[in-house]
């Protein structure tokens, strides 16, 4: 008879390596570009709206963001979605990623630091699982 039982595991979900000097703001994202992920840098169109960032988008002239919550910007609406972001923070690092999952370069984390988003270490496991190993 084992002392301890499995309840399951649990996968850390969370974007800020430090809570202090964050920076929340509210974001309206244009339609069409389809789910944005948690965690995606955004940037702000001269539409004033807000697109998921490619490589080429993270530049000291565009305001950036990192997006707080996964957000679908459905192709068929016709009214932006308003979501959370990080204006400023320290983020975990390997969770920030740029539009379609791609990872930032360290060109892009010299540029985001300009505009107040950094990075801690990253987390080497991020999955708790309670199992005995019996």
């Amino acid at each position: 008879m084992s002392l301890y039982k499995d309840y399951g595991e649990n996968k850390v979900g969370e974007l800020l390596y430090d809570v202090r000097g964050t920076e929340k703001i509210g974001v309206p994202l244009t339609p069409g570009q389809g789910t944005i992920a948690r965690g995606t840098v955004i940037y702000r169109a001269s539409t004033g709206m807000w697109n998921a960032a490619a490589a080429g988008d993270v530049v000291n002239t565009n305001m950036l963001a990192v997006l707080n919550t996964e957000t679908d910007t459905d192709a068929d609406k016709t009214i932006s979605e308003d979501a959370d972001a990080y204006r400023q923070g320290r983020f975990i690092d390997g969770k920030v990623t740029l539009k379609d999952a791609a990872e930032l370069s360290d060109d892009n984390k010299v540029v985001l630091a300009y505009q107040g988003i950094t990075f801690g270490r990253e987390i080497e496991n991020d999955t708790f699982n309670n199992t005995t190993g019996e």
